[in-house]
């Protein structure tokens, strides 16, 4: 399988998909490009910007999905 097949049965599976949990899981480093090409393949994943605080500093990540089907 892919990293690129990975990030999106991870999605499947789990519903979305950050950085960090890519890093984590699969030493996947370039998530953002295999989101890319996802949507290029016309996979409906959305973006959510979630905000954090590690060690006092405010932080900003971003979290991956797949829209739901209607």
């Amino acid at each position: 399988m892919t990293q690129k097949q990975t990030v999106y049965e991870h999605m499947l599976t789990h519903g979305s998909i950050t950085s960090m949990e890519a890093f984590s899981l699969y030493k996947i480093t370039r998530l953002s490009e295999y989101i890319r090409e996802l949507r290029k393949e016309g996979k409906p994943v959305i973006t959510s910007d979630e905000r954090t605080t590690v060690n006092g500093r405010p932080c900003i990540y971003r979290r991956y999905f797949l829209k739901k089907e209607q």
